[in-house]
C-alpha cells in the first residue's frame, strides 16, 4: 500500500546459533562463542566471505576474537536446509527473518555491537495526509506510535507468519494493531 515499514540499511545481519549449541554451551551473546569457537563449524552466504565491507567475516572474526573449527560459504537457497539437516553450528542471519524461528535457531546478543542496529521505520509520503484528513485524522500521530515499535523479535514473528505459516498481510497486522492496543 501507500504506508510500509521500510528497512533502513536494508537487513540487518546477526548470529544465530543452533538448538544444539544452545542445549551443550547456552550462549546468550556472541562473546559466549569466544572459549568455544574451536568446535563449532560456522557458516554464511558467500558475499558475507568477500574482503568487501565492513561487515564481514574476517572484521568479524577479529573483531570478537573468534577462531571458528571451520567457515566455509553456504548458497542462500539451501541455507535452511543445510541447518536443519546439522551442517552449521553458528550461521550469519538476517535479524529480522522468519525462517529463523522454523530452523530452531536462537539469535545470539551482538553484546560488543559489531553489527549495526535495524530499525524499522515508517515512511509516508508528505501528501497522504492531506488526502487522508477526513477520513483518517490522527494518521500522522498514528504512524508516530508505531515507530517505536518494531524490533528484531517483533519482525521476526510477523515475517514468519506471512513468510513460513502461510497468513494474509491484513491478518498479522490487524493482530499487532490489537495487541500493541492501537
Amino acid at each position: 500500500g501507500m504506508i510500509g515499514v521500510h528497512h533502513i540499511l536494508g537487513h540487518t545481519y546477526a548470529i544465530g546459533v543452533t538448538q544444539d549449541v544452545m542445549d551443550t554451551y547456552h550462549p546468550t551473546k556472541i562473546s559466549d562463542l569466544i572459549p568455544v569457537a574451536g568446535e563449532l563449524r560456522f557458516g554464511a552466504e558467500s558475499d558475507f566471505f568477500t574482503s568487501a565491507g565492513s561487515m564481514k567475516y574476517d572484521p568479524f572474526v577479529q573483531f570478537y576474537g573468534l577462531n571458528f573449527a571451520k567457515a566455509t560459504p553456504v548458497d542462500i537457497m539451501l541455507k535452511y536446509t543445510a541447518i536443519e539437516q546439522g551442517a552449521y553450528d553458528v550461521i550469519v542471519v538476517y535479524a529480522t527473518d522468519g525462517l529463523n524461528i522454523r530452523a530452531g535457531l536462537t539469535v545470539l546478543e551482538d553484546d560488543l555491537h559489531f553489527f549495526p542496529d535495524y530499525y524499522g521505520t515508517i515512511l509516508a509520503r508528505n501528501d497522504v495526509f492531506e488526502r487522508f484528513a477526513e477520513d483518517a485524522p490522527g494518521l500522522k500521530e498514528t504512524i508516530q506510535l508505531l515507530n517505536e515499535q518494531f524490533t528484531d523479535e517483533l519482525m521476526s514473528e510477523l515475517t514468519y507468519r506471512v513468510d513460513v505459516a502461510g497468513e494474509e498481510v491484513e491478518t498479522v497486522a490487524h493482530d499487532f494493531l490489537v495487541q500493541s492496543g492501537l
